[in-house]
This record gives C-alpha cells, sequence and structure tokens, in this order.
C-alpha cells in the first residue's frame, strides 16, 4: 500500500466516526467493507455504477454530503487514486444532489480556472502550436529526444559520456551562458541516482508527493545546481525533465514569478521551492486539463494523456504544461490569443 493510500484508508475510517459522531449515522455496513477491503479497494466497489446509494442517501438526508465517498474521493490529495469514469460518477452524484466539491489549491486559482476562464485541454493543444510558431530553439529539443538513451540515466549510477555530453549540448542550444561542470556532474549523479532511479515510471500525473518525495526531489534538484560553476535553477529543470520528460516540468525565471509568485531573491527559487512548491502545483495544473478531457470524452487520466500527447505531436504531458506555461509567461500571451490559434 502506497504513501497515499494508507492516508485514504484512514480518511474513510475517519468517514464513519465522523458520520457516527456529528450526524448519527451508524454505517456499520461501510466500516466492514472499509475494514474487509480496504478504503480503496472499497470507495471503487462504491463507485461502481450498480453500486448501492443507500449511504449516500442517509447522508443527504442529514445535509452532510460533505462526509459521502464520493466527496473524498474528489479531494484533490486522492484524486489521483482514481480513474476519470470514477470522478465523473462521484461528480454527477453529488452534482444529482445539489452538492459541489470545491477544487483543490492551485495557484492559478480555484475550481480550475486561470483568470475566469475555466481551463480546458485544448488550451495545451493551441499552446502547443503557438509555442512552435515562437520559439526557434525547439528544433534542438527534438534533436536531443530522438538522439537520447532514455535507459541511460536509469541502467547504471554512471550514465554514457554521450549521454551526458548530448544533454549539456541541449541545454547550452537554449542557454549560452549555462556553467554546467561534466566532471562534477558525474560526480554529483553517482550519488543521486538511487532517488532518481525510484522516480522511473512516474510522471507528473501519478506522482505522489508526500514530503519524503519531495525532500528527495529537493535534494536531486539542489545537488545538480550546484555541481554547476554557479548554481542554476533554470537550467537544472532542463536537465531534469531531459532525465525524466514525464515527470519534470520545465521553468524559467518569468514561469517561476508568474506561478509561484515574486520572491525577495532569486536564490529562493532553489530546489526547496521546485520541490514542495511547483511540482505538485503543476500536477493540480496538468489534472484540471485531464479533468476536462474526461468529463468530455470518458476514460481515465492515463488514456486522456495519451491522446493529448498524440494531438500535439507526440510531446510528454509535462512538456505540453511547460509550453503553455511559456508562452503565458515568458512570451506574455493571453488565454484569449491562445485560443485564437485553430486546432
Amino acid at each position: 500500500m502506497t504513501s497515499i493510500e494508507s492516508d485514504f484508508h484512514k480518511e474513510m475510517l475517519k468517514v464513519y466516526e465522523r458520520a457516527k459522531e456529528e450526524c448519527h449515522y451508524n454505517a456499520t455496513y461501510f466500516l466492514r467493507m472499509v475494514s474487509e477491503m480496504g478504503g480503496l479497494r472499497a470507495a471503487k466497489r462504491l463507485l461502481s455504477a450498480d453500486a448501492s446509494q443507500y449511504g449516500f442517501t442517509k447522508l443527504w438526508e442529514r445535509g452532510r454530503l460533505d462526509l459521502s465517498v464520493e466527496a473524498l474521493a474528489l479531494d484533490h490529495r486522492f484524486r489521483s487514486l482514481f480513474t476519470g469514469r470514477e470522478l465523473n460518477v462521484a461528480k454527477n452524484r453529488l452534482k444529482a444532489y445539489g452538492y459541489t466539491v470545491e477544487a483543490g489549491p492551485s495557484s492559478f486559482s480555484t475550481a480550475q480556472r486561470l483568470g475566469e476562464a475555466v481551463l480546458h485541454y485544448t488550451d495545451l493543444v493551441k499552446a502547443h502550436k503557438l509555442y512552435l510558431q515562437e520559439e526557434g530553439r525547439d528544433k534542438f529539443y527534438d534533436a536531443y529526444m530522438e538522439d537520447r538513451d532514455p535507459s541511460s540515466w536509469t541502467r547504471l549510477p554512471s550514465p554514457r559520456l554521450r549521454d551526458v555530453l548530448l544533454l549539456f549540448g541541449w541545454v547550452l542550444s537554449w542557454d549560452s551562458y549555462f556553467q554546467g561542470n561534466l566532471a562534477r556532474f558525474l560526480q554529483v549523479y553517482e550519488g543521486i541516482f538511487p532517488r532518481v532511479k525510484n522516480l522511473e515510471g512516474w510522471s507528473i500525473v501519478n506522482a505522489d508527493f508526500t514530503d519524503d518525495v519531495k525532500e528527495s526531489l529537493r535534494v536531486i534538484f539542489d545537488s545538480i545546481a550546484k555541481s554547476c560553476l554557479r548554481y542554476e535553477s533554470t537550467d537544472t529543470s532542463k536537465i531534469l525533465h531531459a532525465i525524466n520528460p514525464e515527470l519534470f516540468v520545465m521553468w524559467d525565471d518569468r514561469i517561476k514569478k508568474g506561478i509561484i509568485g515574486v520572491r525577495q531573491s532569486a536564490k529562493d527559487y532553489d530546489g526547496k521551492c521546485y520541490a514542495y512548491e511547483f511540482l505538485p502545483q503543476m500536477q493540480e495544473f496538468a489534472r484540471h486539463f485531464l479533468d476536462s478531457y474526461v468529463e468530455e470524452n470518458h476514460g481515465d487520466y492515463e488514456h486522456a494523456s495519451k491522446q493529448i500527447s498524440q494531438m500535439a505531436g507526440g510531446r510528454t504531458l509535462a512538456k505540453l504544461v511547460d509550453e503553455f506555461n511559456y508562452v503565458r509567461f515568458t512570451k506574455g500571451k493571453t488565454l484569449t490569443e491562445i485560443r485564437s490559434v485553430p486546432l
């Protein structure tokens, strides 16, 4: 059982206790299901299309749908545990009874909004097209992605010299002031290799950002940034994306300020800021786009990610989020301008 699944199980037990104490509803069948099956399996059973809604109705009668499994499944902390179909079942049941779940925290404001406009998955596709028009250096990214050996970064503690040189060459194609140190990078990478290896197969959507994971990400980020001749915050995000393009979202100075806000010093945009603030917010952001796809086309997050990727030249969702941020914050395009781009 993962950390997030364990947390969800505990919350399911709390739901039972609160319903019993606060609204005098003793959901014995619910408690037995959770005890025997575990919180997550029990919730998925209750969210199946043919599941009995007896307990849901009892909570509605007491005006406490906030204690329902449906509301808990839609909590921003646990949405990644459920398929798009299951989340739609939860959302539709609550909506039918006049109950709306507030969206989780996001720097882009609540209810998956940017300004007053609800974000839509086609915004990613249109931003990608605009990005290609605006950014000529994108060809270097494509060249790197074609030549890279993904397994080089997780196979052995010391990646092949060819792959490191390719990586540094790509970063230099974007930032001619990049001050990476090849020897120090190789030395540092050997030390952080176990942490990087543990992230293999993770994506911006399915990542479980527990405090331990965030701290590990901070160590990875700061170790790479400090291996350079100067602390390289922006270029470290590029290096991490190159190592795992499914998980890491890049940033630059304008993106940092647009999403995190203005800080007292550039030094404040460090590994802790990236791992504890930026990346979890990018996960929420990515899920907002996926929610719009699932709501219209059904399926789950995995299916939605693949379909959106296919619509945008095979780019990963993490890269598409980066391109959206780049167009919005680095290039200063409005959402209206992005949406004016034809599909």
